[in-house]
């Protein structure tokens, strides 16, 4: 049965090859919803806390009206990532999943947070646990020290994450720990991680500090803390210790080469859809497919606009490598997984 599963998806990876080569879209298994701006944190490499304007964020009813009536896009989505902003400064974020899942009844949840607020995110993760029992949550945290924890910009948020996590794990919840590594905090990585899962049994994940205009509004704000060419011994023993997971194998291939080394199939396979209703490709590229609230779905998705953004990804006019980005391929193109898990199968 794993045979013929595998074999399924290496034929699908060759059909969304074929339709990412004539810039067309495939069917959607994954997208990032941004459910607010508002946010309680200050972290000092991002500017969404400094946005102001949320009186036109997407609505329940928004949500209903644009996405339902295409419904036939989202039957294959498996993954729905929850982002703000702080999302669960939303009091309405268990019903936005549950209109979410009607839309997608195969999609797992997966939501972040600052942890700045544990009681609500606790007892929201319970209802959203009604919805999709196998949700999962990420608590930012990168990392233990007094210069770590300025990034995040508060004095107070490393006390009060924590007990977001020890809250959620005495619920049963499936916690992680996700720091966004930066020339400050890379060189104590891997103590945090030890940390994370040997002393607290909580998996540990990263990203790489990065620029986003249209999502972090962080442009040159990062340029002191941005990792360099210095940082990236550290980096790759970071992505050794990591190996399981597949976002670091290909990580320092694409820091010391900054170019598209994986068909990227962002826009293809999944998008990132704004609070505001803005479709992108993904949280990097500043190319807007269009507004749910100004067009149908269908027109954004499948409206020249889109095809020409496409078009653009496959010339590799842009670049990035965050783990969301993984998604669009992971889920799209079934062969470099292949190739990396017979490359652990054989001890390479």
């Amino acid at each position: 049965m794993h045979r013929l599963h595998s074999a399924r998806r290496t034929l699908s990876s060759g059909s969304n090859l074929l339709l990412r080569r004539w810039a067309m879209p495939t069917s959607i298994k994954y997208f990032t919803f941004e459910v607010t701006r508002r946010c309680n944190g200050r972290c000092i490499y991002c500017n969404i806390w400094k946005d102001t304007e949320h009186e036109n964020e997407l609505t329940v009813d928004d949500l209903t009206a644009r996405l339902l009536p295409y419904r036939q896009h989202f039957r294959e989505v498996v993954s729905i990532a929850i982002t703000g902003g702080e999302p669960f400064l939303r009091d309405d974020l268990p019903v936005i999943c549950a209109r979410l899942k009607f839309l997608s009844p195969k999609a797992r949840f997966g939501l972040v947070t600052n942890g700045l607020c544990p009681d609500k995110v606790v007892e929201t993760m319970k209802k959203i646990r009604e919805i999709d029992a196998a949700c999962g949550i990420g608590v930012s945290i990168d990392g233990f020290y007094p210069e770590d924890q300025q990034l995040r910009g508060s004095n107070v948020h490393y006390e009060l994450a924590w007990t977001t996590v020890r809250r959620l794990l005495e619920n049963r919840f499936n916690v992680s720990v996700g720091s966004t590594l930066t020339r400050i905090n890379i060189g104590r990585a891997l103590e945090f991680k030890s940390f994370c899962e040997e002393r607290v049994n909580v998996k540990w994940m990263f990203q790489i500090v990065g620029e986003s205009v249209h999502y972090y509004d962080n442009l040159k704000r990062i340029d002191g803390i941005s990792l360099t060419s210095k940082d990236l011994e550290m980096l790759e023993k970071v992505c050794q210790a990591t190996a399981e997971q597949v976002f670091p194998h290909y990580l320092v291939k694409y820091m010391k080469e900054k170019k598209q080394i994986i068909p990227c199939f962002s826009g293809f396979t999944g998008f990132f859809l704004n609070s505001r209703g803005t479709v992108y490709p993904c949280i990097h590229l500043n190319s807007p497919l269009g507004n749910i609230k100004e067009e149908q779905f269908g027109d954004v998705w499948m409206g020249e606009k889109a095809r020409a953004i496409r078009k653009d990804i496959v010339r590799k006019a842009c670049h990035c490598f965050t783990p969301c980005e993984v998604c669009s391929w992971g889920e799209a193109n079934f062969l470099p997984l292949l190739k990396i898990r017979l490359k652990k199968r054989l001890g390479g």
